[in-house]
């Protein structure tokens, strides 16, 4: 766990499939101003433990936490909104709100997709320039979040999780979750960026689902929306964060 600072009731930032809680430095930067701003890494990634990577086992994670310091405003990035979610409908009482970003309920990853994907990437990287360049080529925040997400191995740079268990991880939403949503009491934001490949349908119906839920999105962004637009991101939810008592 990453302790960004700020004062007052919790905030906890939950990353996506590859992130790691210190990722989140630029959101926390302003975060930080509505309350005490905290960050997770899930199973297989970053200082966390591998496995399980059921939902009960990442779900009771950030439960564990809440547990400890208290009701939170959870804000989760494509998987880590699918936590957030899942933790608000199961535990109302631990959550005054979420922030989801760019992350669709139906749950249509699939594992062989991701498998091409991850052996598409070279072996290693020898700067971190190198990895913005590969992974920057649509978007240059992307390529920023790849670059910060990377460990030095030997003057190389590589990914700092295992791909195989990243795998196990897609394989436990593999299916409709849209019902999960009914459970959620809380105020809810849905974001999307405008040139992410989430569905705006999907994204909107979402929005519209949420009992206290409500949809924006940002122009300009791709799918990891805090990096590629971070000043438009922050306009879309810190309005929404700053009203949860």
């Amino acid at each position: 766990m990453k302790d960004f600072g700020g004062a007052g009731a919790p905030i906890v930032l939950l990353h996506g499939l590859m992130g790691r809680a210190r990722a989140w430095t630029g959101t926390a930067d302003w975060l930080t101003a509505h309350g005490h701003v905290l960050a997770l890494d899930s199973r297989g990634h970053g200082d966390a433990p591998p496995g399980p990577y059921d939902t009960d086992t990442r779900v009771e994670d950030v439960v564990r936490v809440l547990e400890d310091v208290g009701p939170a405003v959870l804000v989760g990035h494509s998987m880590g909104g699918m936590t957030a979610w899942q933790v608000a409908g199961r535990r109302p009482d631990l959550v005054r709100g979420i922030v989801v970003i760019d992350m669709s309920a139906l749950g249509k990853a699939r594992t062989a997709g991701w498998r091409a994907y991850f052996d598409s990437w070279p072996e290693s990287f020898g700067s971190r320039d190198e990895v913005a360049a590969f992974f920057g080529r649509e978007y240059a925040g992307q390529g920023r979040f790849f670059a910060e997400i990377m460990d030095e191995r030997d003057g190389r740079f590589v990914p700092h999780f295992d791909p195989a268990q990243l795998l196990e991880l897609v394989d436990s939403w593999q299916r409709d979750m849209r019902a999960e949503l009914d459970s959620v009491k809380c105020p809810a934001l849905v974001v999307r960026g405008e040139l992410s490949s989430s569905s705006r349908e999907e994204l909107t119906a979402m929005g519209e689902r949420l009992p206290l839920g409500s949809f924006a999105e940002v122009p300009g962004a791709g799918h990891v929306v805090h990096y590629d637009q971070p000043a438009a991101f922050r306009a879309a939810a810190e309005p929404f964060v700053a009203a949860i008592p």
